[in-house]
């Protein structure tokens, strides 16, 4: 006999899971240089990539080593956009504090979540998450807007950005 509190809500349907072969999803999103528009990239490569959260040493090293290796991303017509549910003043004194503490520049936009309709849509958060403890994410977006590879991580493991 199934237990009536662990079945299904018959009015209530999830997103299916984003799969490699899916267009990414489209959005609009305030970001440390301007507003963004996804498909506004097409015709490019797309590295969409989260991070946890803003001035925590691991974000902090990979968005260096990303802001290092940046011209080499351009090079391949592969454009980085980072992204997490902190504030988009939050993306910028951080980025400022990188700058300032690091001598590097971050490049490439940072996009605001915070209320992680972003990454709800792509699958780093569940639906019904009440935080925002997200996945490490990378999504390989092709130039005609068509995820081609993606890459989770646990919050507590940093990625090597160019492996």
């Amino acid at each position: 006999m199934s237990d009536p509190t662990f079945e299904a809500c018959p009015l209530f349907q999830a997103p299916a899971p984003l799969k490699i072969g899916d267009a990414a999803p489209d959005f609009v999103a305030r970001t440390t240089q301007g507003d963004l528009t996804l498909s506004n990239l097409r015709g490019h490569w797309v590295i969409l990539f989260s991070h946890p959260a803003d001035f925590t040493p691991v974000c902090t090293s990979e968005f260096i080593a990303f802001a290092k290796a940046e011209p080499q991303f351009r090079a391949m017509n592969c454009a980085l956009v980072g992204l997490s549910i902190d504030s988009l003043p939050s993306h910028l004194a951080w980025v400022d504090a990188i700058r300032a503490q690091f001598g590097v520049v971050v490049p490439f936009p940072v996009v605001e979540d915070p209320s992680m309709v972003i990454g709800r849509a792509y699958g780093m958060l569940d639906v019904t998450a009440q935080s925002s403890a997200t996945v490490r994410a990378v999504y390989v977006i092709d130039p005609d807007g068509i995820v081609r590879a993606i890459t989770w991580y646990p919050m507590t493991v940093g990625r090597s950005v160019m492996d």
